[in-house]
């Protein structure tokens, strides 16, 4: 499922649309394939409940397939500073979290940042879009726009930002009935998102219901909660760059 509110000219915005399709698809094969080999080899574990690093483990394997291989993590990159003449362009060593090859005869460059933080929905089907992960979302934009695009820029470049956000529902007790959600629960969501953080697209997908378990965790006061997790959804900001 996507929803892009964003335009391209020419057969930039058919090859993005397929990137984020066929990226999309392979994130959530992983997803669940991990979800199900946890559950064989002793209790339910999804690779999203660990930090942004443990994620991206995820995100690296979804972009093999649509980059047929060629793609890297974490490339050097320059990026611009700001100085107090303005006029004038500095740069710093950096890096981006990804950049890959995406298209036959014509194909894309395409530079990546992503960024991983939570969504909570409640039993009424509304949900907390948390301010830090727009921060997040926001910080990333400006990495991928202070990027010197020359070194990537062979023909078609595109900047893209990803914030992945795993859907969380709270519960009293792990006796409840879970909340399960369906596609268009998500298409929902992701309606509400556009625009949210300066994003322009959305996409995401349901986790198969028998890994919509509740689970429990002790917080930092050691308090034993309880949550299930119905979706994910990644919120995307897109930008075609200047060819040189």
């Amino acid at each position: 499922m996507l929803v892009i509110d964003k335009k391209f000219t020419g057969t930039g915005e058919k090859l993005i649309k397929d990137f984020l399709q066929s990226f999309q698809k392979e994130f959530e094969k992983f997803v669940i394939n991990y979800a199900e080999h946890s559950v064989e080899d002793q209790e339910l574990e999804h690779i999203f409940w660990f930090s942004e690093q443990q994620v991206k483990t995820a995100v690296t394997c979804a972009l093999n397939k649509p980059c047929n291989g060629y793609f890297m993590q974490e490339p050097g990159v320059l990026r611009k500073i700001h100085t107090k003449k303005e006029k004038k362009k500095e740069y710093k060593n950096g890096r981006a979290d990804y950049w890959c090859r995406f298209g036959d005869k014509t194909r894309l460059s395409i530079l990546i940042e992503v960024k991983h933080h939570w969504i909570n929905l409640y039993k009424n089907h509304n949900f907390t879009f948390y301010k830090i992960a727009q921060e997040r979302h926001i910080k990333a934009i400006e990495q991928i726009k202070n990027i010197e695009k020359n070194d990537y820029n062979i023909d078609n470049l595109f900047g893209t930002v990803l914030t992945i956000l795993p859907i969380f529902t709270r519960y009293n007790s792990n006796d409840e009935d879970p909340l399960i959600i369906n596609n268009n629960s998500i298409q929902e969501i992701c309606e509400k998102m556009i625009g949210k953080a300066k994003s322009n697209a959305c996409g995401g997908f349901v986790i198969p219901k028998k890994f919509q378990t509740i689970t429990s965790f002790f917080d930092d006061t050691e308090k034993e909660k309880f949550q299930s997790f119905p979706g994910v959804i990644m919120l995307w900001t897109l930008y075609k760059f200047t060819r040189r």
